[in-house]
């Protein structure tokens, strides 16, 4: 049995923190999102109430941490110098439509 090995980054945005691991090897690409910001934890649900097929929020209601579960087409970038941090959700339809 092959071991599972992952990657993994941890951001601190100043208002809480966002930890991010992956499987490196597996057929299947699935990341794992835990977060105590407030404000990326909303924008991650908004995402989630749109888009179920693509963020599974495991996080009981009224909890204050976020835990989800996110397919490959959910999207985190970083931008250090100026410490931004964007998430959305890109899939296929959005380049076909655009063209």
């Amino acid at each position: 049995m092959e071991e599972k090995k992952y990657g993994q980054i941890s951001v601190d945005t100043g208002k809480g923190k966002v930890w991010i691991r992956w499987p490196e090897n597996g057929d299947k690409w699935e990341a794992e999102v835990m977060s105590s910001d407030a404000g990326v934890n909303e924008c991650i649900a908004g995402l989630a109430d749109n888009n179920p097929d693509v963020v599974n929020v495991l996080t009981e209601e009224g909890e204050e941490n976020l835990h989800c579960i996110v397919g490959p087409e959910f999207k985190i970038c970083l931008v250090p110098a100026y410490g931004n941090v964007e998430i959305w959700i890109e899939k296929l339809a959005d380049h076909i439509d655009a063209e």
